[in-house]
């Protein structure tokens, strides 16, 4: 049991042994000192975002606790009403945040500041969770290739001129899932499954299990092309100073680039509701989309907040026009998709 957690557990003492005694909170003398807090359910690790939790705490007074595991555990232990209750879950993945949303994890968080701030499509339609950064599909090319000669969107690496030229990671990889789940919006499932079929047909090496694998194998020209996580691909290719693989994020007239989200909602059995909606509105606020941003090699989910200026990052990603919500809502359908077109 953490040190947090016990306080916590002598403040709830305390107010049962006050109540029992017929006097009042008041009397106890120390209400308006208990500490506001808020308890963040999810899959991420702790280190990551202690610093943004932090930053949070020393604006506003509300301490965070964090209870991490799989997104199945949490989700078990949200149904159990687990000691301590979630107040705010939050997920990487559009995918998740819709499943939760389907079998009622979250309540609405009707904010006028939130809505300002992130665009209807990288929220949940009934207000019930919102996007927080930007994890985005892209391409990684080999330098050789000329801007001109590299591959514009991701279906274009099923064309012939790609035969024996392209790597593509796991099927199960989210920024995977997301752009067969973008061509099925875009195409419908029947010229969607084509496409995937033309790619995986255009493979030079099995797929990978990894994604760095596959950037090095762009990099030392095993293949010239590529589709991988926005984050990923700057992370290895900033770690050298002749990378030999560059990034393309698909431009708005060739049908933009997917992004998918790091999002969060308020539980629906909140003990603190109204901390979980303060943090919310604090993470979609400047400071918390900078720190955000920075801590998760992402991009910005409000439109009036800047991305940081990273060498090599695509700062300008134009993204495509799918909701973040029917990216959700297609997952199982792409996964379908790929075992049928025979993409492992």
């Amino acid at each position: 049991m953490t040190v947090f957690t016990t306080r916590l557990l002598c403040i709830a003492a305390l107010s049962a042994i006050v109540a029992a005694c017929g006097g009042s909170a008041d009397d106890a003398g120390n209400v308006e000192q208990r500490p506001q807090f808020v308890v963040v359910y999810t899959a991420l690790e702790e280190p990551l975002l202690a610093p943004v939790y932090k930053a949070f705490t020393d604006e506003s007074g509300i301490r965070v606790q964090q209870v991490t595991a799989d997104n199945g555990r949490l989700l078990q232990m949200m149904q159990e009403k687990h000691s301590p209750p979630a107040d705010l879950f939050l997920a990487d993945g559009a995918a998740v945040l819709w499943r939760m949303a389907e079998i009622d994890v979250f309540r609405p968080t009707h904010a006028e500041d939130l809505q300002k701030a992130v665009p209807a499509r990288l929220r949940d339609p009934e207000f019930l969770w919102s996007g927080l950064a930007l994890k985005a599909s892209v391409l990684v090319v080999n330098s050789s290739l000329g801007g001109n000669a590299g591959p514009k969107t991701y279906e274009s690496l099923g064309d012939p001129q790609w035969k024996g030229r392209v790597c593509l990671s796991s099927s199960s990889f989210a920024e995977n899932v997301g752009w067969v789940s973008l061509l099925i919006d875009r195409y419908g499932v029947r010229q969607s499954e084509l496409n995937v079929r033309r790619l995986v047909a255009n493979l030079a090496l099995p797929v990978f299990d990894d994604s760095r694998s596959l950037i090095e194998a762009v990099q030392s020209a095993r293949c010239d092309a590529g589709i991988v996580s926005l984050g990923v691909a700057y992370r290895q290719l900033s770690e050298g100073a002749v990378s030999g693989a560059s990034i393309v994020a698909p431009a708005a007239v060739d049908g933009g680039t997917l992004v998918d989200v790091v999002g969060a909602g308020v539980a629906r059995h909140a003990g603190n509701p109204e901390t979980a909606r303060r943090l919310l509105l604090w993470l979609v606020g400047n400071d918390g989309q900078r720190m955000l941003a920075e801590r998760l090699d992402a991009l910005p989910a409000a439109t009036s907040a800047q991305a940081p200026a990273r060498a090599g990052f695509p700062v300008r990603v134009e993204q495509s026009d799918i909701s973040v919500f029917r990216l959700g809502a297609l997952h199982q359908d792409a996964l379908d998709l790929s075992e049928r077109a025979r993409y492992p």
